[in-house]
């Protein structure tokens, strides 16, 4: 065994096999990438994902096989799925389809982007692509650049024509090394527009998994509620920061009877509190039929002192963006 070999049992394996040691160590490479952060942009970034050896049955789309690789990978053009040919998808010619994903904003924490710090670990950053959501109706473009949909990321300073969001359904691993190949193009000119794309994109993967009839049902019916009574000129929502759920029995995906919690700005009075009691009363039998179980016990009312520590931690944030409260955890 070559002396500068080390033991089997002792060699790198994963990520830190392919990662060439001290790579992130020269002053050049340092510098370069010491100027990126998240929310910034990357150029001519294609989809890709691992696929089925044959035609994926979800996408109609082949994949490019990879030698030692039980899932090959397949790469998307940018073309739409075509459910009534999809035998011929490996040969398809490129140019017939939309062109490639040109743009992707990084997701990561930018002390994972840098070259110093944890970034020393990390050789690759994560992207979500970009796409141009004009020729969506107004009403669905203004509902992105309000935040009202927690897969679709309102971006607004992309150099290019069109109105730009930031996909969070995919995620993808680009090496460092075309950061060092391009310059710097910032998603957000306000440093506090940024901040809030990264809350936006940790609420997305930190968001706890609730029974479908409270994220499918209670919360649109909570939307709605406030949606309507900001409407009407109504003063209370302007008083409640957030709304918070609290599971007093059962469990998240299982839940036997659950609370709202009003965290508020100031106290309401009980001329403020009716419509929220009397929207209970109502989704309180919707959920009870509809879940075949759920008991939605009174609404809690108190600010952020009367919370506490304890039930803050046991309740989970319930994200009501028509509230225009920003996102609280």
């Amino acid at each position: 065994m070559p002396a500068s070999q080390p033991p089997a049992h002792e060699r790198p394996t994963g990520v830190d096999a392919v990662y060439l040691p001290g790579a992130l160590v020269d002053r050049p490479t340092k510098r370069a990438l010491n100027k990126w952060q998240q929310g910034d942009l990357i150029r001519e970034v294609g989809l890709f994902w691992a696929g089925t050896e044959d035609v994926d049955q979800l996408t109609g789309l082949a994949a490019q096989p990879t030698a030692g690789h039980r899932w090959p990978v397949v790469p998307w053009d940018g073309a739409p799925a075509d459910p009534l040919d999809v035998s011929d998808s490996a040969d398809a010619d490129a140019d017939a389809g939309q062109p490639p994903t040109s743009w992707a904003i990084i997701t990561s924490q930018t002390c994972d982007v840098v070259a110093g710090g944890p970034g020393q670990r990390h050789p690759t950053v994560q992207v979500s692509p970009l796409q141009d959501i004009t020729h969506l109706a107004k009403s669905k473009i203004l509902e992105i650049q309000r935040g009202e949909k927690v897969d679709l990321v309102y971006v607004p300073d992309v150099p290019a024509p069109g109105t730009w969001a930031a996909d969070l359904r995919i995620s993808l691993p680009v090496s460092k090394a075309i950061l060092l190949r391009q310059e710097r193009v910032p998603g957000f000119a306000d440093p506090a527009e940024a901040i809030q794309f990264a809350e936006r994109v940790a609420a997305k993967f930190r968001r706890p998994a609730l029974h479908d009839e409270i994220t499918g049902g209670l919360v649109p019916g909570l939307r709605a509620l406030v949606d309507q009574a900001r409407t009407a000129g109504e003063l209370w929502p302007d008083l409640i920061e957030q709304f918070r759920l609290q599971i007093t029995d059962g469990d998240r995906l299982k839940p036997r009877n659950v609370r709202i919690l009003a965290v508020t700005l100031d106290d309401l009075t009980a001329q403020d509190r009716q419509p929220l009691r009397e929207w209970r009363t109502q989704e309180r039998k919707r959920l009870l039929r509809a879940s075949n179980g759920i008991v939605l016990a009174p609404i809690w009312f108190g600010d952020l002192e009367k919370v506490g520590v304890g039930r803050y931690r046991d309740s989970d944030y319930l994200r009501i963006p028509e509230l225009g409260q920003p996102v609280f955890w």
